[in-house]
């Protein structure tokens, strides 16, 4: 990821439900339930809750709950 990209946020206020695909990173504040396949890095923050199937190249968490079914991860889990 170059300086110029800045990958998407899900913010607090948000809950999404369904399948999230893409190529960019993805920061998660708010709520997912569903299925997350991204080829590149997943954060989920502190207040982010995440309930789902994770495929990514990278995980990285700092986070209250999370409740992954199954996670891939190239680099880490």
């Amino acid at each position: 990821m170059t300086d110029t990209e800045t990958g998407t946020i899900i913010g607090e206020g948000l809950n999404i439900q369904g399948n999230i695909r893409g190529e960019e990173d993805l920061t998660i504040l708010g709520r997912v339930e569903g299925h997350i396949d991204l080829e590149q890095t997943l954060t989920i923050a502190e207040t982010g809750i995440v309930k789902a199937d994770i495929r990514a190249q990278l995980v990285n968490r700092n986070i209250r709950e999370i409740v992954a079914f199954n996670r891939t991860a190239v680099e880490r889990v």
